[in-house]
């Protein structure tokens, strides 16, 4: 059986707290899966990048990394999806270290938003992610960003985030579809 293509999402989920600090109120992560992946499948076939907190012991300040975990299609209720780009098997192992290595941002200012943001500007700056041009700019990763998180919001102030129904997507070209990952099981 030949290597499958790889697609990676912008993904959200919900928030496992509703601390007032957290905006959006939502968890993001990058998640790479294969094209037709079984979402009803209990065999790990995803690769997830999320970002996990953890007190340094060295001067006892929270701070961020941004992991990979190998994962079921569909090990959280996902709140909605937006594909990125496509990648192609023989690529896969050098983006899985790309995103890997995305250590603490610049100017000490780490958060998960940060990480997510990083991720895309490294794939971007790879070649892996094509630059969107929207009118008379490209699109930045802080616009693709924001924009993941606005068809989140408009999704759950619709009531299309239904554990029960195919994960909503929305294409960069704003193109909405009902995603290959169906209910959460």
């Amino acid at each position: 059986m030949a290597a499958q293509h790889q697609r990676i999402y912008l993904a959200f989920s919900a928030r496992g707290s509703n601390n007032p600090i957290n905006d959006p109120p939502y968890a993001v992560s990058l998640l790479l899966l294969p094209h037709g992946a079984d979402s009803k499948s209990d065999v790990p076939v995803a690769h997830e990048f999320r970002y996990h907190n953890y007190v340094d012991s060295a001067d006892g300040k929270e701070k961020w990394k941004f992991l990979m975990s190998f994962t079921r299609a569909r090990a959280v209720p996902l709140l909605a999806l937006i594909p990125l780009c496509t990648i192609r098997p023989v690529y896969l192992s050098d983006v899985v270290k790309k995103l890997s290595s995305i250590g603490p941002q610049p100017g000490g200012h780490d958060s998960p938003r940060s990480y997510v943001i990083q991720a895309m500007v490294t794939l971007m700056q790879s070649n892996y992610m094509p630059a969107i041009f929207n009118g008379d700019a490209y699109i930045s990763a802080k616009e693709i960003y924001k924009f993941g998180v606005d068809f989140t919001h408009t999704c759950k102030e619709q009531r299309r985030c239904n554990a029960r129904l195919p994960v909503p997507a929305k294409t960069l070209e704003g193109v909405e579809y009902a995603s290959e990952l169906g209910p959460f099981v």
